[in-house]
C-alpha cells in the first residue's frame, strides 16, 4: 500500500509539473487584412497506474511551442513509473490529443527506445482520426502497437 501511495505522490507531482497549459499569443493575417488570434496551443499530461501499467493521458496539441515540455513530461513519467512499479507496459492515451508534430513523434520514438532498454514497450490508445492519419503517414503505426481502448491495451502482451 505504501508503494502505491509513493507512486501516486510521485505521479501527482509530475502532473503538477507537466500538466500545464501553454498559450501562444500570436496573430495571423486573414484575407481582408484583419488580424485574428491563433487558437491556444495547449498540452496536458496526466499519469496514473491501471492494471499494472502506467497510463499517460495526453491532451491538446503537441507542436514546436511545447514539444520540450512533452519530452520532459514523458521521460520523467517513464522514469518515475519504472522506478516505482515496473515498466513492462506504458499506455499513451491519445483520445484528447488534437495534433502531434513530427517533433512530437520523435519524442514518442525516443521514449519507446528508452523503455525498450528497460524491458518494456509503449502502446498508443484511441488516437483521434487526425492523429491516426499522422501516425499512418509517418509510418509510426508500424513502430507502435495501436489499440482501440485502454482495456484492450491492458489485455495485450507487451511487445
Amino acid at each position: 500500500m505504501k508503494h502505491q501511495t509513493d507512486l501516486s505522490n510521485a505521479l501527482g507531482s509530475l502532473d503538477r509539473s507537466f500538466g500545464m497549459s501553454r498559450a501562444r499569443n500570436s496573430v495571423t493575417e486573414t484575407g481582408a487584412g484583419k488580424a485574428t488570434a491563433c487558437p491556444t496551443a495547449r498540452l496536458t499530461l496526466r499519469t496514473r497506474r491501471e492494471g499494472g501499467a502506467l497510463v499517460i493521458a495526453v491532451g491538446g496539441r503537441i507542436d514546436a511551442s511545447n514539444v520540450a515540455k512533452f519530452k520532459a513530461g514523458m521521460l520523467a513519467a517513464i522514469e518515475v513509473g519504472c522506478d516505482r512499479g515496473g515498466c513492462d507496459k506504458v499506455i499513451v492515451d491519445m483520445a484528447g490529443l488534437d495534433l502531434i508534430s513530427a517533433r512530437g513523434l520523435r519524442v514518442l520514438i525516443e521514449a519507446q527506445r528508452r523503455l525498450a532498454m528497460l524491458g518494456g514497450s509503449i502502446l498508443l490508445v484511441r488516437p483521434v482520426n487526425r492523429v491516426a492519419q499522422i501516425l499512418a503517414i509517418s509510418r509510426c503505426d508500424t513502430l507502435f502497437a495501436i489499440k482501440d481502448s485502454i482495456a484492450e491495451a491492458l489485455e495485450s502482451e507487451s511487445d
